[in-house]
């Protein structure tokens, strides 16, 4: 129900006021991730609906609904707990000025509600007991909602020429709280409980190089909340007015060290992503880099891009990085009617260096007034 008055409301606002509604889309999107260590997290279904009001020359109001669905997992080979369904609303607005044909700004506001989960996860930790791994599987229920807001402004150059330029200048900051805990463990070789007091006196030890900070978090069943800042630059050339080619950066900033949220992609399930290329990261970004080409003719559009980004070294002193490409083809119908459909790869290194790939598929449809 909440979902459907949200619908209502957006459509109420597409058509009141005396506004003129500029478009209205929607996207579906499906991707699945191979779970690890650092990323219990599985198949998921979002979908997002966003209207652009033309208000008063030169603003413009841009309005957003998002739905995401964590689907329920039995649990994997050898496994004891199964993954919970978990369901995330969000949603946020826009305010765009056209300064000059050169100049232009933006600002962002978005959230996400509560949202709860449990999954699992395997807990490799230092141990003293004779005859132990050192590793146990542990039920990891959460309780996470984001919040953020984001400035940018762009010169265009904006002329008739066959070589034009575009650079952008954005500042983001998102507010992530989260609280996780692990309420069970047991031994995956023999499926009897674990004592997770003991898991908990291993990893208090402060020689110990195996037990990551982020778990020492949720160990101690603490909620806590973190600000990430990033600012980014974008510059794209046009060439011969068809053909866009882009490179882009961001570096990224916390206010407090991120395994205080505990397991990082967990905390950040459900927070809308604006990149068709991209996917939630499993470890808070230290940089990230990327360049893309667009080529338009006759309706048609393509774009592909390239990701590289390095996330933060934990305790243990690993690196780790994520490397993605995202494909979308676009065509526009008529003057109003505007479809695409989208694809993307992703792969990560977490900092217990497994590797884990992700991937998802989308499709959307724009009708512009």
């Amino acid at each position: 129900m909440r979902l459907q008055h949200l619908l209502s409301a957006l459509a109420l606002c597409l058509a009141s006021s005396g506004a003129v509604a500029h478009d209205i889309s929607d996207v579906l999107k499906v991707g699945t991730f191979k779970s690890t260590t650092n990323n219990p997290r599985g198949l998921w279904v979002s979908n997002s609906i966003r209207g652009t009001v033309d208000l008063i020359d030169p603003l413009s109001l841009r309005l957003a609904i998002d739905y995401t669905f964590n689907a329920k997992q039995p649990p994997s080979d050898g496994a004891s707990f199964p993954t919970s369904a978990s369901h995330s609303l969000g949603g946020g607005a826009g305010l765009d000025w056209t300064i000059s044909d050169h100049w232009g700004l933006s600002l962002d506001l978005s959230g996400t509600g509560s949202f709860k989960s449990t999954t699992s996860t395997t807990i490799s930790f230092d141990t003293k007991l004779p005859n132990a791994s050192g590793e146990i599987e542990g039920q990891l229920e959460s309780r996470s909602w984001n919040a953020g807001a984001s400035l940018s402004g762009y010169y265009d150059t904006a002329g008739d020429s066959k070589w034009e330029n575009t650079i952008t200048l954005g500042f983001d900051f998102n507010w992530v709280q989260s609280t996780q805990k692990i309420n069970q463990a047991v031994d995956p070789k023999t499926g009897k409980p674990f004592d997770l007091a003991q898991v908990k006196t291993d990893c208090a030890d402060p020689t110990s190089k195996k037990c990551p900070k982020f778990l020492k978090t949720v160990l101690q069943e603490s909620s806590a909340g973190v600000g990430e800042m990033d600012v980014m630059v974008d510059w794209t050339q046009t060439f011969i007015q068809m053909i866009d080619w882009s490179i882009n950066g961001a570096y990224y900033f916390y206010t407090q060290d991120p395994s205080a949220l505990g397991y990082y992609s967990i905390a950040k399930q459900g927070a809308p992503t604006m990149n068709f290329g991209g996917g939630i990261p499993v470890s808070p970004m230290l940089f990230s880099v990327g360049t893309g080409i667009g080529v338009t003719y006759s309706g048609f559009r393509s774009d592909v891009d390239f990701s590289y980004g390095q996330y933060r070294e934990d305790s243990t002193g690993s690196t780790s990085f994520s490397i993605g490409v995202g494909l979308k083809l676009r065509y526009d119908i008529n003057d109003h009617w505007r479809v695409w459909v989208t694809g993307s790869w992703q792969q990560d290194r977490d900092s217990q260096i497994a590797t884990s790939n992700s991937g998802s598929g989308g499709a959307g449809v724009r009708y512009t007034f």
